[in-house]
Protein backbone atom coordinates (compact mmCIF):
# COMPACT_ATOMS: atom_id res chain seq x y z
CA UNK A 1 0.00 0.00 0.00
CA UNK A 2 1.33 3.45 -0.95
CA UNK A 3 1.77 5.98 1.90
CA UNK A 4 0.60 9.62 1.93
CA UNK A 5 1.67 12.74 3.82
CA UNK A 6 -1.04 15.47 3.97
CA UNK A 7 0.27 19.04 4.22
CA UNK A 8 -2.25 21.86 4.77
CA UNK A 9 -2.03 24.82 7.15
CA UNK A 10 -5.80 25.00 7.74
CA UNK A 11 -6.67 22.16 10.09
CA UNK A 12 -10.33 21.86 9.15
CA UNK A 13 -9.44 21.64 5.43
CA UNK A 14 -6.84 18.97 6.16
CA UNK A 15 -9.34 16.94 8.22
CA UNK A 16 -11.98 17.33 5.53
CA UNK A 17 -9.66 15.98 2.86
CA UNK A 18 -8.53 13.10 5.02
CA UNK A 19 -12.00 12.02 6.13
CA UNK A 20 -13.80 12.41 2.81
CA UNK A 21 -11.53 10.28 0.62
CA UNK A 22 -11.65 6.49 0.34
CA UNK A 23 -7.86 6.12 0.32
CA UNK A 24 -7.66 2.35 0.81
CA UNK A 25 -9.84 1.67 -2.22
CA UNK A 26 -7.09 3.16 -4.37
CA UNK A 27 -4.25 1.47 -2.51
CA UNK A 28 -3.17 4.45 -0.38
CA UNK A 29 -2.87 5.16 3.34
CA UNK A 30 -2.38 8.49 5.11
CA UNK A 31 0.51 8.05 7.55
CA UNK A 32 1.13 11.62 8.72
CA UNK A 33 -0.07 15.23 8.56
CA UNK A 34 1.68 18.59 8.73
CA UNK A 35 0.62 22.23 8.98
CA UNK A 36 3.53 23.78 7.05
CA UNK A 37 6.42 22.86 4.77
CA UNK A 38 9.05 22.77 7.51
CA UNK A 39 7.07 20.24 9.56
CA UNK A 40 6.37 18.30 6.39
CA UNK A 41 10.08 18.08 5.48
CA UNK A 42 10.84 16.47 8.86
CA UNK A 43 8.02 13.98 8.31
CA UNK A 44 9.29 13.17 4.81
CA UNK A 45 12.68 12.39 6.32
CA UNK A 46 11.05 10.19 8.92
CA UNK A 47 8.37 8.34 6.92
CA UNK A 48 9.61 8.69 3.32
CA UNK A 49 6.05 8.67 1.97
CA UNK A 50 5.24 7.71 -1.59
CA UNK A 51 2.95 10.70 -2.11
CA UNK A 52 2.81 14.19 -0.63
CA UNK A 53 -0.45 16.11 -1.06
CA UNK A 54 0.47 19.67 -0.22
CA UNK A 55 -1.08 23.11 -0.22
CA UNK A 56 1.00 25.58 -2.24
CA UNK A 57 0.65 28.68 -0.03
CA UNK A 58 1.57 28.04 3.61
CA UNK A 59 3.40 29.87 6.41
CA UNK A 60 7.05 29.10 7.41
CA UNK A 61 7.73 27.10 4.21
CA UNK A 62 5.37 26.94 1.23
CA UNK A 63 4.63 23.89 -0.90
CA UNK A 64 6.98 24.83 -3.75
CA UNK A 65 9.92 25.26 -1.38
CA UNK A 66 9.01 21.98 0.30
CA UNK A 67 9.10 20.21 -3.07
CA UNK A 68 12.41 21.88 -3.95
CA UNK A 69 14.03 20.91 -0.61
CA UNK A 70 12.76 17.33 -0.85
CA UNK A 71 14.29 16.95 -4.32
CA UNK A 72 17.60 18.45 -3.21
CA UNK A 73 17.78 15.94 -0.35
CA UNK A 74 17.19 13.03 -2.69
CA UNK A 75 13.54 12.25 -1.94
CA UNK A 76 11.61 11.36 -5.06
CA UNK A 77 8.14 10.92 -3.62
CA UNK A 78 5.28 12.07 -5.87
CA UNK A 79 3.78 15.52 -5.17
CA UNK A 80 0.22 16.69 -5.81
CA UNK A 81 -0.28 20.40 -5.18
CA UNK A 82 -3.47 22.03 -3.87
CA UNK A 83 -4.00 25.58 -5.14
CA UNK A 84 -6.47 28.38 -5.68
CA UNK A 85 -7.23 30.22 -8.91
CA UNK A 86 -4.67 33.02 -8.51
CA UNK A 87 -1.66 30.77 -7.76
CA UNK A 88 -0.80 29.71 -11.31
CA UNK A 89 2.81 30.98 -11.08
CA UNK A 90 3.36 28.76 -8.01
CA UNK A 91 1.76 25.81 -9.78
CA UNK A 92 4.05 26.31 -12.76
CA UNK A 93 7.12 26.31 -10.50
CA UNK A 94 5.91 23.14 -8.76
CA UNK A 95 5.44 21.37 -12.10
CA UNK A 96 8.97 22.38 -13.13
CA UNK A 97 10.32 20.73 -9.95
CA UNK A 98 8.49 17.52 -10.85
CA UNK A 99 5.05 17.67 -9.24
CA UNK A 100 2.78 14.97 -10.66
CA UNK A 101 -0.40 17.07 -10.72
CA UNK A 102 -2.29 19.93 -9.13
CA UNK A 103 -5.88 20.26 -7.98
CA UNK A 104 -7.84 23.49 -7.55
CA UNK A 105 -9.37 23.54 -4.08
CA UNK A 106 -12.54 25.04 -5.53
CA UNK A 107 -13.11 21.92 -7.63
CA UNK A 108 -11.74 19.34 -5.18
CA UNK A 109 -14.04 16.31 -4.94
CA UNK A 110 -13.81 12.61 -4.17
CA UNK A 111 -14.04 11.76 -7.87
CA UNK A 112 -11.33 14.27 -8.82
CA UNK A 113 -8.98 13.07 -6.10
CA UNK A 114 -9.54 9.44 -7.10
CA UNK A 115 -8.54 10.30 -10.67
CA UNK A 116 -5.35 11.88 -9.36
CA UNK A 117 -4.60 8.87 -7.15
CA UNK A 118 -5.03 6.49 -10.09
CA UNK A 119 -2.49 8.49 -12.08
CA UNK A 120 -0.04 8.58 -9.18
CA UNK A 121 -0.51 4.85 -8.60
CA UNK A 122 0.59 4.14 -12.19
CA UNK A 123 3.62 6.44 -11.79
CA UNK A 124 4.65 4.73 -8.55
CA UNK A 125 4.30 1.26 -10.04
CA UNK A 126 6.48 2.24 -12.99
CA UNK A 127 9.12 3.82 -10.75
CA UNK A 128 9.15 0.77 -8.49
CA UNK A 129 9.67 -1.58 -11.45
CA UNK A 130 12.47 0.59 -12.84
CA UNK A 131 14.21 0.87 -9.48
CA UNK A 132 14.06 -2.86 -8.79
CA UNK A 133 15.11 -3.76 -12.35
CA UNK A 134 18.14 -1.48 -12.16
CA UNK A 135 19.12 -2.80 -8.74
CA UNK A 136 18.85 -6.45 -9.78
CA UNK A 137 21.95 -5.99 -11.97
CA UNK A 138 23.81 -4.47 -9.01
CA UNK A 139 22.74 -7.31 -6.69
CA UNK A 140 23.72 -9.93 -9.27
CA UNK A 141 27.22 -8.47 -9.69
CA UNK A 142 27.60 -8.08 -5.91
CA UNK A 143 26.59 -11.73 -5.37
CA UNK A 144 29.64 -12.88 -7.31
CA UNK A 145 31.87 -10.64 -5.22
CA UNK A 146 30.60 -11.53 -1.76
CA UNK A 147 30.43 -15.29 -2.45
CA UNK A 148 34.00 -15.21 -3.77
CA UNK A 149 35.23 -13.55 -0.58
CA UNK A 150 35.60 -9.93 -1.69
CA UNK A 151 33.71 -6.94 -0.33
CA UNK A 152 35.00 -3.89 -2.18
CA UNK A 153 33.97 -2.54 -5.58
CA UNK A 154 33.53 1.10 -6.58
CA UNK A 155 31.04 0.05 -9.26
CA UNK A 156 28.55 -1.45 -6.82
CA UNK A 157 27.07 1.48 -4.95
CA UNK A 158 23.85 0.97 -3.02
CA UNK A 159 21.36 3.85 -3.38
CA UNK A 160 21.71 6.08 -0.35
CA UNK A 161 18.75 7.87 1.22
CA UNK A 162 19.19 10.72 3.72
CA UNK A 163 18.87 9.75 7.39
CA UNK A 164 18.24 6.13 6.45
CA UNK A 165 19.89 2.84 7.22
CA UNK A 166 19.82 -0.56 5.58
CA UNK A 167 18.60 -3.85 7.07
CA UNK A 168 19.66 -7.11 5.39
CA UNK A 169 18.09 -10.54 5.87
CA UNK A 170 19.23 -13.68 4.04
CA UNK A 171 16.54 -16.39 3.87
CA UNK A 172 17.51 -20.00 3.11
CA UNK A 173 14.17 -21.28 1.78
CA UNK A 174 15.57 -23.60 -0.91
CA UNK A 175 12.85 -22.82 -3.47
CA UNK A 176 13.30 -21.67 -7.05
CA UNK A 177 10.89 -18.77 -6.50
CA UNK A 178 10.25 -16.44 -3.58
CA UNK A 179 8.22 -13.24 -3.68
CA UNK A 180 6.66 -10.50 -1.60
CA UNK A 181 3.70 -12.69 -0.62
CA UNK A 182 6.12 -15.29 0.78
CA UNK A 183 7.93 -12.54 2.70
CA UNK A 184 4.68 -11.22 4.18
CA UNK A 185 3.79 -14.67 5.48
CA UNK A 186 7.08 -14.88 7.38
CA UNK A 187 6.31 -11.56 9.15
CA UNK A 188 9.98 -10.71 9.60
CA UNK A 189 9.67 -7.28 7.96
CA UNK A 190 7.19 -4.81 9.52
CA UNK A 191 4.32 -3.98 7.18
CA UNK A 192 5.27 -0.31 6.98
CA UNK A 193 8.75 -1.18 5.68
CA UNK A 194 7.63 -3.53 2.89
CA UNK A 195 7.21 -0.76 0.28
CA UNK A 196 10.90 0.09 0.78
CA UNK A 197 12.18 -3.48 0.40
CA UNK A 198 13.97 -5.20 -2.48
CA UNK A 199 14.23 -8.98 -2.93
CA UNK A 200 17.11 -10.76 -4.65
CA UNK A 201 17.03 -14.55 -5.12
CA UNK A 202 19.78 -16.98 -6.06
CA UNK A 203 20.18 -20.78 -5.58
CA UNK A 204 17.33 -21.01 -3.07
CA UNK A 205 18.50 -17.99 -1.03
CA UNK A 206 16.54 -14.75 -1.02
CA UNK A 207 18.11 -11.61 0.43
CA UNK A 208 15.80 -8.84 1.63
CA UNK A 209 17.20 -5.31 1.47
CA UNK A 210 14.96 -2.90 3.42
CA UNK A 211 15.51 0.73 4.41
CA UNK A 212 14.55 2.32 7.72
CA UNK A 213 14.92 5.83 9.06
CA UNK A 214 17.69 6.39 11.57
CA UNK A 215 15.20 7.29 14.29
CA UNK A 216 12.91 4.32 13.68
CA UNK A 217 13.06 1.26 15.90
CA UNK A 218 13.39 -2.08 14.17
CA UNK A 219 13.04 -4.91 16.65
CA UNK A 220 12.87 -8.53 15.56
CA UNK A 221 11.37 -11.39 17.55
CA UNK A 222 14.16 -13.97 17.52
CA UNK A 223 11.97 -16.47 19.34
CA UNK A 224 9.33 -16.69 16.60
CA UNK A 225 9.04 -20.13 15.01
CA UNK A 226 10.11 -20.06 11.37
CA UNK A 227 10.33 -22.80 8.72
CA UNK A 228 13.68 -21.56 7.35
CA UNK A 229 17.09 -20.40 8.50
CA UNK A 230 17.26 -16.60 8.33
CA UNK A 231 20.39 -14.55 9.04
CA UNK A 232 19.93 -10.83 9.63
CA UNK A 233 22.28 -7.89 10.02
CA UNK A 234 21.90 -4.15 10.48
CA UNK A 235 20.63 -1.54 10.41
CA UNK A 236 23.82 -0.17 8.86
CA UNK A 237 24.81 2.74 6.64
CA UNK A 238 24.30 2.12 2.92
CA UNK A 239 28.06 2.18 2.22
CA UNK A 240 28.48 -0.89 4.47
CA UNK A 241 26.10 -3.06 2.49
CA UNK A 242 28.60 -5.42 0.81
CA UNK A 243 30.36 -6.29 4.06
CA UNK A 244 27.01 -6.70 5.82
CA UNK A 245 25.60 -8.93 3.08
CA UNK A 246 28.71 -11.08 3.16
CA UNK A 247 28.37 -11.42 6.93
CA UNK A 248 24.74 -12.55 6.60
CA UNK A 249 25.62 -15.12 3.93
CA UNK A 250 28.49 -16.46 6.06
CA UNK A 251 26.08 -16.96 8.94
CA UNK A 252 23.70 -18.70 6.58
CA UNK A 253 26.49 -21.11 5.58
CA UNK A 254 26.90 -22.17 9.20
CA UNK A 255 23.13 -22.65 9.59
CA UNK A 256 22.96 -24.68 6.35
CA UNK A 257 25.41 -27.26 7.65
CA UNK A 258 23.61 -27.43 11.00
CA UNK A 259 20.19 -27.80 9.33
CA UNK A 260 18.99 -25.05 11.69
CA UNK A 261 15.82 -22.98 11.36
CA UNK A 262 14.90 -19.67 12.94
CA UNK A 263 16.11 -16.07 13.05
CA UNK A 264 19.80 -15.52 13.80
CA UNK A 265 21.86 -12.35 14.19
CA UNK A 266 24.86 -12.26 11.87
CA UNK A 267 27.99 -11.25 13.75
CA UNK A 268 30.49 -13.45 11.94
CA UNK A 269 33.56 -12.02 10.23
CA UNK A 270 34.49 -15.47 8.99
CA UNK A 271 35.69 -15.49 5.40
CA UNK A 272 34.06 -17.33 2.54
CA UNK A 273 36.19 -20.48 2.56
CA UNK A 274 36.93 -21.96 -0.83
CA UNK A 275 36.76 -25.73 -1.47
CA UNK A 276 39.49 -28.06 -0.29
CA UNK A 277 41.75 -28.72 -3.34
CA UNK A 278 41.68 -32.46 -2.58
CA UNK A 279 37.95 -32.50 -3.34
CA UNK A 280 38.88 -32.90 -6.99
CA UNK A 281 40.42 -36.29 -6.23
CA UNK A 282 37.32 -37.36 -4.26
CA UNK A 283 35.14 -36.27 -7.16
CA UNK A 284 37.13 -38.34 -9.64
CA UNK A 285 36.80 -41.36 -7.36
CA UNK A 286 33.01 -40.97 -7.34
CA UNK A 287 33.08 -40.84 -11.13
CA UNK A 288 35.29 -43.93 -11.36
CA UNK A 289 33.05 -46.00 -9.11
CA UNK A 290 29.94 -44.81 -10.93
CA UNK A 291 31.35 -46.11 -14.20
CA UNK A 292 32.07 -49.46 -12.51
CA UNK A 293 28.33 -49.62 -11.63
CA UNK A 294 29.02 -50.52 -7.99
CA UNK A 295 26.11 -48.93 -6.15
CA UNK A 296 27.15 -49.63 -2.55
CA UNK A 297 30.68 -48.38 -3.17
CA UNK A 298 29.23 -45.35 -4.97
CA UNK A 299 27.16 -44.35 -1.94
CA UNK A 300 30.17 -44.69 0.38
CA UNK A 301 32.36 -42.66 -1.95
CA UNK A 302 29.69 -39.98 -2.34
CA UNK A 303 29.25 -39.71 1.44
CA UNK A 304 33.00 -39.19 1.92
CA UNK A 305 33.09 -36.59 -0.84
CA UNK A 306 30.05 -34.68 0.48
CA UNK A 307 31.37 -34.54 4.06
CA UNK A 308 34.52 -32.77 2.89
CA UNK A 309 32.43 -29.70 2.00
CA UNK A 310 31.10 -29.52 5.56
CA UNK A 311 34.57 -29.87 7.05
CA UNK A 312 35.60 -26.64 5.31
CA UNK A 313 32.24 -24.85 5.74
CA UNK A 314 32.35 -24.30 1.98
CA UNK A 315 29.93 -21.58 0.76
CA UNK A 316 26.47 -22.78 -0.26
CA UNK A 317 26.90 -21.24 -3.72
CA UNK A 318 30.05 -23.29 -4.38
CA UNK A 319 28.49 -26.53 -3.12
CA UNK A 320 25.30 -26.13 -5.13
CA UNK A 321 27.27 -25.28 -8.26
CA UNK A 322 29.26 -28.50 -7.83
CA UNK A 323 26.08 -30.51 -7.21
CA UNK A 324 24.49 -29.13 -10.37
CA UNK A 325 27.58 -29.80 -12.46
CA UNK A 326 27.87 -33.39 -11.23
CA UNK A 327 24.15 -33.96 -11.70
CA UNK A 328 24.43 -32.93 -15.35
CA UNK A 329 27.59 -34.99 -15.84
CA UNK A 330 26.13 -38.24 -14.47
CA UNK A 331 22.90 -37.66 -16.36
CA UNK A 332 24.91 -37.36 -19.57
CA UNK A 333 26.91 -40.51 -18.87
CA UNK A 334 23.78 -42.51 -18.11
CA UNK A 335 21.88 -41.22 -21.15
CA UNK A 336 19.21 -39.46 -19.07
CA UNK A 337 18.13 -35.96 -20.08
CA UNK A 338 20.24 -33.54 -18.08
CA UNK A 339 18.39 -31.16 -15.79
CA UNK A 340 18.79 -27.43 -16.17
CA UNK A 341 19.91 -25.22 -13.28
CA UNK A 342 16.30 -24.23 -12.62
CA UNK A 343 15.41 -27.90 -12.12
CA UNK A 344 17.90 -28.46 -9.33
CA UNK A 345 16.39 -29.94 -6.15
CA UNK A 346 14.89 -27.71 -3.50
CA UNK A 347 16.91 -28.16 -0.30
CA UNK A 348 17.34 -26.26 2.96
CA UNK A 349 20.42 -28.01 4.33
CA UNK A 350 23.68 -29.58 3.23
CA UNK A 351 22.57 -32.99 4.48
CA UNK A 352 19.27 -32.83 2.61
CA UNK A 353 20.93 -31.91 -0.69
CA UNK A 354 23.50 -34.69 -0.22
CA UNK A 355 20.75 -37.27 0.30
CA UNK A 356 18.86 -36.05 -2.76
CA UNK A 357 22.00 -36.22 -4.89
CA UNK A 358 22.85 -39.73 -3.65
CA UNK A 359 19.39 -40.84 -4.73
CA UNK A 360 19.88 -39.26 -8.13
CA UNK A 361 23.23 -40.96 -8.68
CA UNK A 362 21.67 -44.34 -7.92
CA UNK A 363 18.83 -43.55 -10.32
CA UNK A 364 21.31 -42.62 -13.05
CA UNK A 365 23.23 -45.83 -12.48
CA UNK A 366 20.03 -47.91 -12.70
CA UNK A 367 19.04 -46.15 -15.91
CA UNK A 368 22.49 -46.71 -17.40
CA UNK A 369 22.40 -50.43 -16.59
CA UNK A 370 18.85 -50.72 -17.93
CA UNK A 371 19.75 -48.97 -21.16
CA UNK A 372 22.82 -51.08 -21.70
CA UNK A 373 20.96 -54.32 -21.07
CA UNK A 374 18.15 -53.69 -23.52
CA UNK A 375 20.05 -52.72 -26.65
CA UNK A 376 18.83 -55.65 -28.78
CA UNK A 377 15.89 -58.03 -28.95
CA UNK A 378 18.09 -61.07 -28.26
CA UNK A 379 18.63 -61.92 -24.54
CA UNK A 380 21.96 -63.70 -25.08
CA UNK A 381 23.41 -60.80 -27.08
CA UNK A 382 22.25 -58.40 -24.38
CA UNK A 383 23.99 -60.64 -21.88
CA UNK A 384 27.22 -60.32 -23.88
CA UNK A 385 26.84 -56.53 -24.11
CA UNK A 386 26.31 -56.29 -20.34
CA UNK A 387 29.44 -58.36 -19.77
CA UNK A 388 31.49 -56.14 -22.09
CA UNK A 389 30.20 -52.98 -20.36
CA UNK A 390 31.09 -54.30 -16.89
CA UNK A 391 34.39 -56.01 -17.71
CA UNK A 392 35.93 -54.01 -20.57
CA UNK A 393 39.17 -53.61 -18.58
CA UNK A 394 39.79 -57.36 -18.68
CA UNK A 395 41.16 -59.46 -21.52
CA UNK A 396 38.06 -60.75 -23.31
CA UNK A 397 38.15 -63.38 -26.08
CA UNK A 398 35.54 -64.81 -28.42
CA UNK A 399 36.31 -68.26 -27.02
CA UNK A 400 35.44 -67.10 -23.49
CA UNK A 401 32.20 -65.42 -24.61
CA UNK A 402 31.09 -68.55 -26.48
CA UNK A 403 31.44 -70.55 -23.29
CA UNK A 404 29.73 -67.75 -21.33
CA UNK A 405 26.67 -67.92 -23.60
CA UNK A 406 26.88 -71.66 -24.43
CA UNK A 407 26.99 -70.81 -28.16
CA UNK A 408 29.27 -71.83 -30.98
CA UNK A 409 31.90 -69.11 -31.40
CA UNK A 410 31.25 -68.60 -35.12
CA UNK A 411 27.49 -68.51 -34.55
CA UNK A 412 27.90 -66.01 -31.69
CA UNK A 413 30.16 -63.80 -33.79
CA UNK A 414 27.70 -63.72 -36.70
CA UNK A 415 24.66 -63.23 -34.48
CA UNK A 416 26.35 -60.34 -32.61
CA UNK A 417 27.17 -58.58 -35.90
CA UNK A 418 23.59 -59.08 -37.09
CA UNK A 419 22.00 -57.68 -33.93
CA UNK A 420 24.38 -54.76 -33.29
CA UNK A 421 25.81 -53.97 -36.72
CA UNK A 422 29.34 -54.28 -35.30
CA UNK A 423 31.84 -57.02 -34.70
CA UNK A 424 32.56 -58.05 -31.14
CA UNK A 425 36.04 -56.53 -31.16
CA UNK A 426 34.83 -53.22 -32.62
CA UNK A 427 32.03 -53.04 -30.07
CA UNK A 428 34.51 -53.67 -27.26
CA UNK A 429 36.88 -51.04 -28.66
CA UNK A 430 34.10 -48.44 -28.72
CA UNK A 431 33.23 -49.14 -25.09
CA UNK A 432 36.88 -48.82 -24.09
CA UNK A 433 37.42 -45.60 -26.06
CA UNK A 434 34.23 -44.04 -24.63
CA UNK A 435 35.50 -44.72 -21.11
CA UNK A 436 38.95 -43.45 -22.09
CA UNK A 437 37.46 -40.15 -23.27
CA UNK A 438 35.88 -39.62 -19.87
CA UNK A 439 39.14 -40.32 -18.10
CA UNK A 440 40.97 -37.90 -20.39
CA UNK A 441 38.37 -35.21 -19.68
CA UNK A 442 38.06 -35.68 -15.93
CA UNK A 443 41.50 -36.86 -14.75
CA UNK A 444 45.11 -35.83 -15.25
CA UNK A 445 46.31 -39.42 -15.69
CA UNK A 446 49.05 -39.98 -18.29
CA UNK A 447 47.85 -41.37 -21.62
CA UNK A 448 49.54 -44.71 -20.97
CA UNK A 449 47.72 -45.10 -17.64
CA UNK A 450 44.38 -44.22 -19.25
CA UNK A 451 44.95 -46.89 -21.90
CA UNK A 452 45.81 -49.43 -19.22
CA UNK A 453 42.72 -48.51 -17.16
CA UNK A 454 40.41 -49.24 -20.09
CA UNK A 455 42.02 -52.55 -21.08
CA UNK A 456 44.69 -51.85 -23.72
CA UNK A 457 47.95 -53.73 -23.31
CA UNK A 458 50.21 -51.04 -24.81
CA UNK A 459 50.08 -47.27 -25.24
CA UNK A 460 50.76 -47.51 -28.97
CA UNK A 461 47.83 -49.86 -29.58
CA UNK A 462 45.57 -47.66 -27.43
CA UNK A 463 46.61 -44.57 -29.42
CA UNK A 464 46.01 -46.38 -32.73
CA UNK A 465 42.47 -47.48 -31.82
CA UNK A 466 41.64 -44.14 -30.19
CA UNK A 467 42.62 -42.24 -33.34
CA UNK A 468 40.72 -44.67 -35.57
CA UNK A 469 37.48 -44.07 -33.63
CA UNK A 470 37.78 -40.37 -32.71
CA UNK A 471 39.99 -39.02 -35.48
CA UNK A 472 42.64 -37.70 -33.08
CA UNK A 473 45.22 -38.95 -30.63
CA UNK A 474 44.44 -39.16 -26.89
CA UNK A 475 46.73 -36.19 -26.15
CA UNK A 476 45.14 -34.07 -28.87
CA UNK A 477 41.67 -34.99 -27.64
CA UNK A 478 42.50 -33.96 -24.06
CA UNK A 479 43.85 -30.60 -25.25
CA UNK A 480 40.78 -30.07 -27.43
CA UNK A 481 38.41 -30.71 -24.52
CA UNK A 482 40.35 -28.29 -22.32
CA UNK A 483 39.93 -25.55 -24.92
CA UNK A 484 36.22 -26.16 -25.54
Amino acid sequence: MWTILLVEDEGFVRRSIRNSMRWEEKGFQVVAEAGNGLEALELIRKHRPHLVISDIRMPVMDGVELLKQARQEGFYCRFVMLSVLNEFDYVQQAMEYGASNYVLKLYLSVEKMHEVLEKVDLELQQLNRMSLRNMQDVYDAAWGIVTAGGIESPLLAMPSYPAERLMIKAILHGHTAFGMDDLRQLKIVPQEFLPHAHLFSKIGITTVFSWVSADQTYKLDTHVKLPYAIAYAGPVASDEWLHTWKSALCKLNELWYKAATGLFLSTSDRGMDQPDPSLWQEEREVLRIFELKQKEALLQSWHTYWERYQAFVTPIAVVKEAAGRLDRLFAHISGVRARSESEMPESVSHRQLGEIMAGRLCHYMDEMVKRQHTLTDHPEINKVIAYLENNYREEITLEFLSRYTAMDDKYLSGLFKKKTGKTLIHYLHEIRIEQARRFLEHTDWPVALVGEKVGFATESYFTKIFKRITGMTPSAYRQYRLEV
